[in-house]
């Protein structure tokens, strides 16, 4: 695609800029008097290769060009300027006009196209930086440097035979590696900095404007917008590209400008070149897949940093990254529910509220002149806790080619072997930085031996068996720790309490309303806030602060009630529901209305029988909860499961419901709570029965004792027997005689709780809560 647009670009440059080329008149601007007498006649056998240069520069992109006719080519350019120069002349002995020039061309070579006043100046422009002197004349012995230059880049442009393909995009991936693009770069830099050598760039004054108009000029002078239309879609991308990492007004004056330029922007090509081979089509399955995007990200990292304008104003501003994005929602580079403006005004947020650095101050938006370098280094800092937690990941399962899980014992086995401080080392990470990696490692060796432990399915559900601390790893679940891990840090970072380390920190449910409202809108373009509902981020906090595997009900979540709370958000609220909605349009469950979210709302009938029939399956990573569910047989003339469903929809339905119908938000809300209920069954049945002995409620009585004392007529007076009340009742005390006479029921043994009893009570808090 690229070299569509290029044959005809570099024709329409080189034709004209190098090859001021033949001519057939000693005075370029003869009258027809003097045409007798003036006229030398040349061989056309001495200039009819020039004819060939579009196919050629084509050939050559296109690395189908032999090194012979390459060397061809070039010389078939010199010969024709040595003898432009030898055989016309202007009316000044010593130099060309560039109308005198122009004149020529429009005269004697050119028929359909004419080159315009403003493209002549565009050329000569081209000409400056190469051989130096005036805007407006080229002297004879500039003609004699562009043949020299010529020879230095016919030298280079045989040494970059064959890496054209790959750079414009055209290569195939399976031929392409790191190392080979490595090679590549260093070529093109050799090149470039030779060829740079040998102009005159530094007295040139050449602006991205310049640029421009050449290109709006070439356009007008080919006169077929088809032929540029590939430069013209993505000019605009460029020029804001540039912008943020150069600068707006930019203006390379010296050598050594040029040069950094020069390379960083090769730099930065060769990235996306990376990208665009190597990353793009991954699937992160295995773990060199993961060590080509930690690669990718390194290099990504320095080019950001050492952008030019980084290095000279220290930071990116606001302004060009506006511009950027606004570039790229043009192009449609990605698929996405986000706006343009929501995903402005969420970067800003972030960069103002998690990558800010500053605990004890929250700066606004336009307080913040751009992404800065104190944003970089939290960057920093975050990738390379994530990464080092990703190269361990990496190692256990290189080394067990072809395994998709590993034990737990082998896993706290590798862990325990690990030689953390030399993969520090190797990763050169910066002095200041290392106290809090190492304490970061510390935190990912306890959260991989916590019990109960977070564990991943093979097919990517969160696993809540009783037996979670001895189940496999895999490695698909284990990166899905270390992401979630690295999304809590900056949860914490930006919102938590003031701590040193923030894996200490905790988030209060103000804070968590904060985050809600931040990104709201953000939030509700992606579908993961209904907007419906108005207290998401308090309903969120309670869940965390009750149903996280370490839930402790204070009024805080600490980093890993909100880890574990992010797990089975995961894994029920997008995973499982995913599944879900699968499911019941294969099984023509849906009515053909739609919901605020846009997603289809399913006839409540349908659904309660395809989630009765696919119980099992979609809840294979309960599997406890599963193996109940499905062995419920009619008992007296009723099915349990309407018991159970019933309870688990009056848990899960909105506001707004709609009468004989379930929208995507009610059923992602009951896979989400059966997560909730199994999570509490692993954390307190203790002896694998699948009920709570008044004993292992007692323990779990601590975790609501807050919330039971809002709620109690009693306050925190007999707050044990109030919450026991609740769960075996399945009603809220009204006084002491309630209290009294449930004293006296206890004392001759209250029995078990099933799953639903649990429910139940969660049906109960709801409401509650809600109040």
């Amino acid at each position: 695609m690229f070299s569509r647009w290029m044959s005809p670009l570099v024709f329409g440059l080189l034709i004209v800029v190098l090859g001021s080329l033949v001519g057939c008149d000693k005075f370029l601007k003869s009258d027809s008097k003097k045409v007798t007498d003036e006229v030398v006649q040349m061989k056309p056998e001495g200039f009819h290769c020039l004819e060939k240069w579009p196919d050629q520069v084509k050939s050559y992109i296109e690395d189908n060009l032999s090194t012979e006719e390459t060397a061809k080519s070039f010389q078939c350019v010199q010969d024709s300027l040595q003898s432009f120069a030898r055989l016309t002349k202007g009316q000044n002995e010593y130099f060309y006009l560039d109308s005198e020039i122009r004149h020529y061309f429009n005269r004697y070579l050119l028929k359909e196209h004419q080159i315009s006043e403003n493209f002549m100046r565009e050329i000569m422009k081209i000409k400056v930086i190469v051989v130096g002197g005036s805007p407006t004349q080229m002297t004879r012995p500039e003609i004699d440097q562009v043949i020299e230059f010529l020879s230095v880049a016919k030298t280079e442009a045989i040494e970059l035979r064959g890496l054209w393909k790959t750079i414009f995009f055209n290569q195939l991936a399976e031929k392409i590696d790191g190392e080979m693009l490595k090679s590549s770069l260093a070529k093109m830099k050799t090149s470039a900095e030779k060829l740079l050598e040998n102009t005159k760039a530094s007295d040139s004054r050449y602006e991205w404007s310049d640029f421009r108009s050449l290109l709006n000029e070439v356009n007008l002078f080919l006169g077929d917008a088809k032929l540029l239309e590939s430069i013209n879609k993505w000019i605009g991308i460029v020029q804001a590209t540039k912008d943020v990492f150069i600068g707006e007004y930019s203006q390379l004056t010296t050598k050594n400008d040029w040069q950094y330029a020069m390379n960083w922007t090769l730099d930065s090509y060769f990235w996306v070149l990376r990208y665009y081979y190597q990353i793009k089509d991954l699937e992160y399955e295995r773990p060199m897949d993961f060590q080509r995007l930690t690669d990718l990200v390194d290099i990504g990292l320095d080019i950001i940093e050492n952008s030019p304008q980084m290095k000279k104003a220290g930071f990116l501003p606001l302004s060009a990254l506006d511009h950027l994005i606004d570039e790229i929602w043009k192009l449609e580079l990605f698929q996405t529910s986000i706006s343009v403006d929501v995903a402005k005004v969420t970067y800003k947020k972030v960069l103002t509220h998690m990558f800010d650095g500053r605990q004890s101050y929250r700066s606004d938006t336009y307080e913040v002149k751009g992404l800065e370098d104190r944003h970089l280094k939290v960057i920093r800092l975050e990738y390379n806790i994530w990464k080092m937690s990703q190269m361990f990941i990496n190692q256990v399962f290189a080394k067990r080619s072809g395994a998709t899980q590993v034990t737990s014992v082998e896993l706290v086995q590798d862990l325990n072997r690990y030689d953390f401080l030399r993969k520090m080392n190797e990763l050169n990470i910066p002095i200041e930085q290392r106290e809090m990696v190492s304490q970061s490692w510390a935190e990912w060796i306890s959260l991989l031996k916590s019990r109960p432990t977070l564990v991943w399915t093979p097919d990517f559900k969160l696993n809540m068996s009783y037996t979670t601390t001895s189940s496999p790893q895999t490695f698909t679940g284990l990166n899905m720790i270390n992401a979630l891990r690295t999304l809590t840090r900056m949860t914490l970072r930006g919102y938590g309490d003031e701590r040193r380390n923030v894996w200490d920190s905790g988030i209060t449910e103000k804070r968590l309303i904060d985050l809600e409202m931040d990104f709201r809108d953000f939030g509700r373009e992606v579908g993961f806030l209904d907007p419906r509902q108005k207290n998401a981020a308090s309903r969120t906090f309670k869940e965390g602060s009750f149903f996280a595997y370490h839930s402790d009900g204070d009024q805080r979540l600490s980093s890993m009630e909100t880890l574990e709370a992010l797990h089975m958000l995961f894994s029920g609220g997008r995973i499982i529901t995913a599944k879900i909605t699968e499911l019941l349009e294969k099984n023509k469950c849906f009515t053909g209305r739609y919901d605020v979210l846009g997603k289809a709302i399913s006839y409540d009938r349908c659904f309660k029988e395809v989630f009765k029939t696919n119980f099992g399956h979609l809840f294979s990573n309960l599997p406890n909860m599963s193996q109940e569910v499905v062995r419920f047989q009619m008992m007296n003339g009723r099915d349990p499961f309407d018991e159970f469903y019933l309870h688990l929809k009056d848990l899960s339905l909105l506001d707004q419901h709609i009468e004989g119908t379930i929208e995507y938000a009610e059923y992602r809300t009951m896979a989400t709570v059966l997560h909730y209920i199994e999570s509490l069954m692993v954390a307190y049945d203790q002896n694998y029965d699948g009920k709570l002995s008044e004993t292992e409620l007692v323990n779990a009585e601590k975790r609501f004792r807050s919330f039971i004392v809002q709620m109690s007529p009693l306050k925190d007076f007999m707050a044990e027997t109030v919450f026991l009340y609740i769960v075996y009742e399945g009603k809220k005390p009204e006084g002491l005689w309630d209290i009294s006479t449930f004293v006296v029921k206890r004392s001759l043994g209250l029995g078990h709780v099933d799953r639903v009893g649990l429910l139940k009570v969660l049906s109960l808090l709801k409401k509650e809560a809600t109040k």
